[in-house]
């Protein structure tokens, strides 16, 4: 380590006496970046700072110039001096717009607008250097999302999300992005609100793995009112897409009730006997066995229900809806 310190230490004081002794060289503008990068090389970000001001400041034309305009900007990144380094990368696409080092800048510059959740105004930046500039629209949605799911996935926060969905409601990430709103409403506690964006996750990509559980969370949501037609219809979707015991036994579950509390006591029973070797909860179970022995009994079927009514998994208790 010592030894690599020395021959960065060494490097800065060759790069100065070429500064010194051939200063209107082409080899001086060089020199000075070159000092910057062994600098940053050694953690020493203030001094490559102040060497690359000076290389702009005393060869404000040269490549190097440029270059070291872009590694100061990506300097400033790094340390978490946002607004410095986007200053940074703004004055190099402006000064020099066609040049390489503007070009990487740009692409830099639109990660960092992509991040706050600002891409159009990156998109309007650029169209005031260059009115040709053209940003691909899928891009600007791709890049619009992933700020917003790297703030959901991070920390939890929606709004990203929500001004996503505002700008992108048919977006080709508007199914996730629901889907997450979705998922938050849940863990909050807001079942109308879940249930609204798991329904646009189902509208938007029907076919798409989320959706069913979507699907499920809606269902979930719908939970309390047992006898709605929307309850049916939700249940009635999550059965036919079910791929997991856990989600197909929910719909069957909730359909069972749904023709139990309606009095169809044939679908109830239908639904109560796809169940009752299911690996369900106890309660569940004792609410499945209730439910076979009312709707045999209603179907006039006596003997069956009476022995449904004797099954050992029954409670002396009414089931819940």
């Amino acid at each position: 380590m010592r030894g690599l310190q020395k021959r960065h230490d060494d490097k800065i004081k060759s790069m100065d006496k070429v500064v010194a002794d051939y200063p209107s060289s082409v080899y001086a503008p060089k020199a000075l970046y070159e000092k910057a990068q062994a600098y940053i090389a050694l953690g020493k970000n203030e001094s490559a700072e102040s060497t690359i001001h000076n290389l702009m400041k005393k060869y404000p034309k040269s490549s190097d110039s440029r270059a070291g305009q872009l590694q100061l900007a990506m300097l400033l990144n790094s340390q978490g001096r946002v607004a410095d380094a986007k200053k940074e990368y703004r004055s190099l696409i402006t000064s020099a717009p066609t040049s390489d080092e503007a070009k990487a800048a740009a692409e830099d510059l639109k990660v960092i607008y992509a991040n706050e959740g600002n891409i159009a105004e990156f998109a309007k930046f650029m169209k005031s250097v260059d009115s040709s500039y053209q940003i691909d629209e899928n891009e600007m949605d791709r890049l619009t999302f992933q700020s917003a799911e790297n703030d959901y996935i991070a920390d939890g926060k929606t709004a990203k999300l929500k001004a996503y969905l505002k700008s992108y409601p048919a977006g080709a990430y508007a199914a996730q992005a629901n889907y997450y709103l979705a998922e938050n409403a849940v863990a909050t506690g807001n079942s109308a609100d879940a249930l609204a964006y798991a329904e646009r996750v189902v509208a938007l990509a029907p076919d798409a793995s989320i959706a069913e559980n979507a699907l499920a969370i809606a269902s979930d949501a719908l939970a309390d009112s047992p006898t709605a037609d929307k309850a049916k219809t939700i249940n009635e979707q999550l059965l036919s897409r079910a791929t997991v015991d856990a989600n197909r036994q929910k719909a069957q579950l909730r359909l069972m009730r749904f023709y139990r509390e309606k009095g169809n006591s044939a679908k109830a029973l239908d639904y109560a006997n796809r169940l009752s070797n299911a690996a369900v909860a106890d309660e569940d179970l004792v609410e499945i066995e209730y439910t076979r022995a009312a709707a045999l009994a209603a179907g006039g079927k006596t003997a069956d229900a009476i022995q449904a009514y004797a099954s050992p998994a029954t409670k002396p208790q009414p089931p819940h809806a």
